[in-house]
């Protein structure tokens, strides 16, 4: 059964008097997840208290401008066991295996602290705040860091104005609010440039990453007279062009682009065989009810799941529950 949202007050005065803190990344993190987890990192170091950043995965290079970036930590190399930590943070994680944790790994933990904004959340931790509403985590955190007591910092500001920027597309989706404006109002009074920090999140590419899309975009398919579009990134055409698993990030936007698609989906072969599916969707199509069919989360328009099987296998499953989310009744939010 869920349970009710603590807030960010409740969140504060809980850690107030921990000592040490491992905040986690989620896999293949994106600007919300290191921007987030590192800010609160920052906030915690500024109050005299050890903050720790690890990720299950490497994350994006393109991101290593970020305060704190060149300190996160792998997480199956921590020097010390997540028992050993006052209290670990899972920040814009929707379940712990997205954190490549099982809830036992969380067992005989002082304090887990499960802060999120995605519908999807499972309500894993000893504290649960969980706000829907909000555009990122980031505007999570900043609450947090204001009930703590400490003022942001330029090095904090960059790192929420990075998170805000990227899960709202650069303020282009629709849950860019009034409250998500008025945060990077306060970020950019504290120094934060928006022109030279859109350049790097939204218009740099590596070479690399361009000729992936290239080949992507090749296996482009449709279904559902079109409203159905899909692409797939395997193994063999990242080797192909020398990318990383982490510059996959993104290329789901290129389908949904098209003007008479209303869902789209990329299917990503991983390193041990699983498919990564990335869902996207426009109108008013709830892509997050397909993932959560098929054991994964999200939001309306932006959702992922992890299959077992083929690719073959993954596109019959993904094709299905779309076909069924695009019927009459099937899934409009």
């Amino acid at each position: 059964m869920r349970q009710a949202s603590q807030s960010a007050s409740d969140i504060a005065r809980a850690v107030s008097g921990l000592g040490s803190f491992l905040l986690v990344l989620h896999e293949f993190p994106d600007g919300d997840s290191l921007g987030s987890n590192l800010a609160m990192g920052l906030a915690f170091e500024r109050l005299g208290k050890k903050a720790t950043v690890a990720s299950p995965t490497p994350p994006p290079g393109r991101f290593s401008f970020l305060p704190g970036f060149g300190a996160i930590v792998s997480l199956r190399s921590l020097p010390r066991a997540l028992r050993d930590f006052d209290c670990v943070f899972l920040i814009d994680c929707s379940d712990p295996r997205r954190a490549g944790l099982s809830e036992g790994e969380l067992e005989g933990v002082r304090l887990v602290v499960n802060l999120d904004h995605h519908p999807s959340n499972t309500f894993f931790g000893d504290l649960n705040y969980v706000d829907a509403k909000a555009s990122a985590a980031a505007e999570q955190v900043r609450l947090v860091i204001g009930e703590l007591g400490t003022s942001l910092d330029r090095d904090m500001a960059l790192c929420l104005y990075v998170a805000v920027s990227t899960d709202t597309g650069g303020f282009r989706f629709d849950n860019t609010t009034a409250g998500t404006h008025l945060l990077v109002a306060e970020l950019l009074g504290l120094g934060i440039e928006p022109g030279p920090v859109g350049e790097i999140i939204h218009d740099t590419r590596t070479l690399s990453s361009l000729r992936l899309l290239e080949k992507m975009l090749s296996t482009l398919s449709f279904a559902a007279g079109g409203r159905i579009a899909w692409v797939t990134v395997t193994r063999k055409m990242l080797e192909a062009c020398g990318a990383s698993d982490d510059e996959v990030e993104g290329l789901v936007g290129y389908p949904r682009m098209i003007d008479f698609v209303d869902l789209c989906f990329l299917l990503q072969e991983m390193p041990d065989g699983a498919i990564r599916v990335a869902l996207r969707s426009k109108h008013d199509f709830d892509v997050g009810v397909i993932a959560e069919r098929l054991g994964g989360g999200g939001h309306r328009k932006a959702a992922g799941c992890l299959l077992p099987g083929t690719i073959e296998e993954a596109l019959e499953r993904v094709l299905a529950e779309g076909k069924r989310l695009l019927a009459p009744g099937g899934g409009r939010a």
